[in-house]
């Protein structure tokens, strides 16, 4: 069977396991020569991307010594509980540039970012045996559960880590809702004799990062130990693991960009279950480059993967044959690496195309060969010898601006106080200069915000830093177009990065963002508040429930009662990075229509809407990768976790849809297609832990929710195309249906439609590689 228009894969034997592999070459160096393993290189000195500490009222800055000698440990956790005692309990920390010696575990508490300031990058060091470091895992940084404000009476943590030096048993481990905490611009080392050491535990949900750090490993166990969220512009040198980690904490996927790892003794990552996704990351003189550990799987997926000097292999596969396996690589390279994959269990092997070679596409996992078949495990390569290891891709993240060109707010007459209309002296502000830097505050505003194609608009925190529409505001009343609370032009590279946008419940023309930009633009660490988990500016939090949670408490405000929080459209694209949207108010987290512009999108969250969480609409050339999903029991009941319309050359990867445990009716499905040609789902993950989540309408239960990935089939003429490495939807026409309340973007037509459900148990390693049984 043809598989993307790709010829078909005969099956070769490598290593004893038979495999789909597509060469453009016959030639398959078996014999390759192990490389040598070398120590890391000299790093390149890690550039500073604050030069100077922005401005900013509420922000903490460490009154260390720096010096590299005297012990800083008290100074550096004063501040970070002077930051964490505003209300709220969150805050900001600079760090001057300096070498900080610490001798016991320095605890980051929810909610609070620590960012290094300075011509260079602060240095956080643990002197040679350090006592508490030796044995088990000792945490340099641990980024907490537990809030600063329970300090004075801690509350009793059932399973206190055993990681803190020394231990402390009141302090509780990050958790899935553990929310904006980051660290960023800061250096770790590492001194000898320090084996049980790691510089950073970082267990946290959405909106935690790690960015622009160097880990300096040394003897030490681990850079990272425990991932969650995002981790963008990172180094990994030497240590026994770059990254150390188990399952995240809310159980969904990791991603980690334009990074690096060298010289690590025994793996690059060791990890399993962590949803580890790859964009433009290079692993290079190791023995191994990605461990998942034995008895384990993971949905890993990579793209632009550099593997160099890997002398036993790029990957090591464990639990195979399992449903919780999903491996794929998209253009991985690979130079002086002789085993691209090796299975743990079964001792097979896929082995490299010669001394350089390029991975067009890797996949394991059980492979969906037809509509109606049942999958069986393949492992398929896509793969062929280069003359030469290409340059490594420009950055998926673009580097802010300097800290000299940003603009204050504030210094145009914006307030940032909740009380005072800003928008005048924002819009000012836009008009006259390209970089507009907004300190933590409430920038309240009564109109749109319109960016130039160049614009830049820059917070620190997303949850302390907010521009507020207020509930029925004139402009924004009434029947009519989407009207952005901040808008792009169309084209151009503008930027919006570390800022949360909230429209309020009582606006029902309202989109947090109306996004026209070009390929090249931005959109970084923005949270789309509304519904619940939303602050206000006094530290308090809003409760968007009456009392059965079937509606917000005041009636005027409803559910669905907005645009979609993010819409972009009108040849819209760019990239889309750490981005949280669970606004219930709005129709959808994400709604892309009408563009052909690419669109990428990292690690994002869209959560908690009435309708749909994403949905795309006449959309050519977009990637997800590491999507997630979720509906509530209350406000989700009815939500469908991606609808997809009109639109082709879209891929979903390491896609994650959750419904929570405490459902309360079934979901008939988690994805519907329309019309719709070349949707490629790799890696995915649907699951919701009531028996409910899934089951049929008419009660024919298809197993627990785990077990399953249910989509809608649209009318006549689809088509899945198997093959291994790709499920396909080809042709999909459209369904009639009679309900109310739709809105005009609902397709609608004469065929009734028939639904398809993926059992989950086939979901491995592909784009939706599964079994699928009518209904």
């Amino acid at each position: 069977m043809q598989t993307g228009g790709h010829r078909p894969a005969r099956p070769t034997t490598i290593s004893g396991e038979p495999v789909k592999l597509t060469l453009t070459t016959a030639i398959a160096l078996l014999g390759t020569t192990v490389p040598a393993f070398a120590a890391p290189r000299s790093a390149s000195p890690s550039r500073s991307v604050f030069l100077t500490a922005p401005a900013d009222p509420r922000a903490v800055t460490v009154r260390g010594r720096g010096d590299g000698r005297a012990d800083d440990t008290a100074a550096i956790q004063a501040a970070i509980d002077s930051a964490a005692s505003a209300k709220g309990g969150e805050g900001i920390v600079f760090l001057p540039a300096g070498r900080y010696r610490i001798s016991r575990t320095i605890f980051v508490w929810p909610g609070v970012r620590v960012f290094g300031t300075g011509k260079t990058r602060p240095v956080i060091t643990l002197g040679a045996a350090t006592p508490g470091f030796q044995t088990g895992v000792a945490n340099m940084l641990f980024f907490t559960g537990t809030r600063a404000d329970t300090r004075a009476a801690p509350p009793r943590v059932p399973v206190p880590p055993p990681t803190s030096v020394p231990l402390d048993a009141s302090i509780a481990d990050a958790n899935s809702g553990t929310f904006y905490s980051a660290l960023g611009n800061v250096d770790f080392e590492i001194g000898d004799g320090n084996p049980a050491a790691t510089a950073v535990r970082f267990h946290l949900a959405q909106h935690a990062y790690l960015s622009h750090v160097d880990f300096h490993i040394g003897s030490g166990l681990a850079g990272i130990y425990q991932v969650g969220n995002v981790g963008q512009d990172l180094r990994f040198f030497g240590g026994r693991y770059g990254i150390l980690s188990e399952k995240t904490s809310p159980a969904w996927q990791y991603t980690l960009l334009d990074s690096s790892f060298e010289g690590q003794r025994d793996a690059a990552i060791r990890e399993h279950e962590a949803g580890l996704t790859l964009v433009n990351t290079s692993i290079r003189n190791v023995p191994v480059g990605i461990e998942i550990d034995r008895g384990y799987g993971d949905w890993l997926w990579g793209r632009d993967v550099r593997f160099e000097n890997v002398s036993d292999a790029a990957v090591v596969i464990s639990n195979e044959d399992n449903v919780y396996t999903q491996i794929g690589f998209q253009d991985a390279t690979a130079s002086a690496v002789p085993i691209f994959a090796r299975f743990r269990d079964s001792k097979k092997t896929v082995t490299g195309q010669g001394a350089r070679y390029r991975v067009k596409a890797f996949t394991y996992g059980l492979t969906l060969p037809g509509l109606g078949a049942t999958g069986k495990y393949e492992t398929r390569v896509d793969a062929a010898p280069i003359p030469a290891m290409p340059k490594r891709i420009p950055p998926a993240i673009r580097s802010l601006p300097p800290v000299a060109q940003w603009f204050d707010v504030r210094t145009a007459g914006a307030k940032g106080d909740d009380a005072t209309d800003d928008t005048a002296a924002i819009q000012r502000a836009i008009d006259t200069h390209r970089v507009v830097y907004f300190p933590t505050g409430f920038y309240r505003v009564s109109d749109t915000l319109k960016l130039r194609p160049d614009t830049v608009l820059i917070g620190l925190h997303p949850d302390m830093t907010q521009i507020v529409l207020a509930d029925d505001t004139p402009s924004f009343r009434g029947i009519g177009a989407a009207k952005g609370l901040i808008e792009s032009a169309k084209g151009g590279a503008a930027i919006v990065s570390g800022i949360g946008l909230t429209t309020g419940g009582i606006n029902p023309r309202a989109t947090a963002l109306l996004w026209k930009a070009g390929a090249n633009s931005l959109v970084d660490d923005v949270r789309f508040h509304g519904g619940h988990g939303t602050s206000r500016a006094d530290g308090s939090r809003i409760v968007p429930y009456n009392a059965n949670h079937t509606a917000d408490a005041d009636p005027l405000k409803r559910w669905d009662g907005q645009y979609a929080s993010l819409s972009v459209t009108d040849g819209g694209g760019g990239t889309f990075n750490n981005l949280w949207t669970p606004n219930t108010f709005a129709a959808a987290g994400l709604h892309v229509s009408n563009t052909s512009t690419p669109g990428h999108v990292y690690e994002m969250s869209a959560e908690h809407h009435a309708r749909a969480e994403i949905v795309l609409d006449g959309v050519k050339n977009w990637e997800f990768l590491a999507p997630q999903t979720e509906e509530e029991a209350g406000e989700s009941r009815n939500a469908l976790s991606l609808e997809v319309r009109n639109s082709s050359n879209i891929l979903f990867a390491n896609y994650h849809a959750y419904r929570v445990t405490r459902s309360l009716q079934p979901a008939p499905s988690a994805v519907r297609i329309y019309n719709s040609d070349d949707i490629r789902f790799r890696n995915m993950h649907v699951n919701g832990e009531s028996g409910l989540a899934f089951c049929d309408a008419e009660g024919l239960r298809y197993g627990s929710a785990r077990e399953q990935v249910p989509v809608r089939e649209r009318g006549p003429g689809h088509d899945h195309r198997g093959g291994g490495a790709r499920t396909r939807v080809r042709g999909a026409g459209r369904e009639a249906r009679g309900d109310a309340g739709r809105d005009e973007h609902q397709p609608r037509g004469s065929q009734a439609g028939r639904r398809v459900l993926l059992d989950r148990r086939c979901s491995g390693g592909c784009e939706g590689q599964a079994l699928l049984r009518r209904a």
